[in-house]
């Protein structure tokens, strides 16, 4: 019995940490597929520590070649080449606490590279009163912005 519950906690462990497959064909290895992260509170925990996370920001929903996140998957594999990633920006936390902010999709588009992993950002600022959004796509391999695009009617 232990060791049936250990194989399936190490099986959903696994699974956690698996991507969705946004592309046809079978399953290739990491380093043949370029993998894309929508930014959001718990990837910034992660990768900034139990201290050093930002507590601004809403998060960004992804959608990647019509494929949607899975419960206990939080990125997606692609082939490398042009790629069209739709994003929207939510943020409850805004400087109006009877406002929440919900965006339109947008698509980016760019060219991604195989072992490559690319996150999917997005801020807002509030000038005049008024949200202003910009979505945009970070190369983790080398810190450059691949694509970005400001929301034109943020609501």
């Amino acid at each position: 019995m232990i060791r049936l519950t250990a194989c399936l906690f190490v099986a959903v462990m696994a699974s956690a940490c698996s991507s969705v497959q946004a592309y046809e064909g079978p399953p290739r290895d990491d380093s043949q597929v370029a993998t894309i992260i929508p930014e959001n509170q718990r990837n910034r925990q992660r990768e900034a520590g139990p201290f050093g996370a930002p507590k601004d920001g809403g998060r960004v929903v992804i959608r990647v070649n019509g494929e949607s996140l899975r419960p206990l998957k939080d990125r997606f594999a692609v082939l490398p080449g042009r790629v069209v990633v739709a994003a929207l920006y939510m943020d409850e936390r805004t400087p109006y606490p009877d406002r929440r902010l919900l965006t339109e999709s947008v698509d980016l588009s760019f060219n991604a590279v195989a072992g490559h992993t690319y996150a999917v950002r997005g801020r807002a600022t509030w000038p005049q009163g008024k949200p202003a959004v910009t979505l945009w796509v970070v190369d983790g391999a080398t810190g450059r912005s691949v694509a970005s695009v400001a929301v034109p009617e943020a609501k």
